[in-house]
């Protein structure tokens, strides 16, 4: 993924195949797309230092969850990890990701500073 460094997403395959499965579609990825919100959101964020990482993630998670088709999220997860989950777990777990993906987009701008990583799963 575009500027995705690896220090909090450690594999982007999901996000690749959910966007793939958009693209086979037709379905217009711009408005799912990192913006400069989201952006903005994690500086903002990370400058007030009331928050840790995790919630940081979390709380950018909840936000991006209302922009992920769930029927999709799920043909995704089942395609990437071949396990059938309902369709709010795919939706939670796309949402973590593209958080994370924000975030290092952040750092990649020099916008932010990640210090460490978050473990593997």
């Amino acid at each position: 993924m575009l500027f995705g460094s690896g220090k909090i997403v450690k594999d982007y395959r999901l996000l690749n195949r959910y966007f793939e499965l958009l693209d086979k579609r037709n379905i217009d990825k711009s408005n799912l797309m990192p913006t400069s919100s989201d952006i903005e959101t994690v500086v903002s964020m990370a400058m007030e230092g009331s928050i840790n990482l995790l919630q940081m993630i979390n709380m950018l998670a909840n936000r991006l969850k209302l922009k992920i088709y769930g029927d999709i999220a799920k043909e995704a997860f089942r395609d990437v990890y071949g396990i059938e989950v309902d369709e709010s777990i795919a939706i939670d777990r796309i949402a973590m990701d593209m958080a994370g993906w924000v975030i290092e987009i952040a750092e990649a701008l020099g916008l932010i500073r990640i210090v460490g990583s978050l473990p593997k799963e």
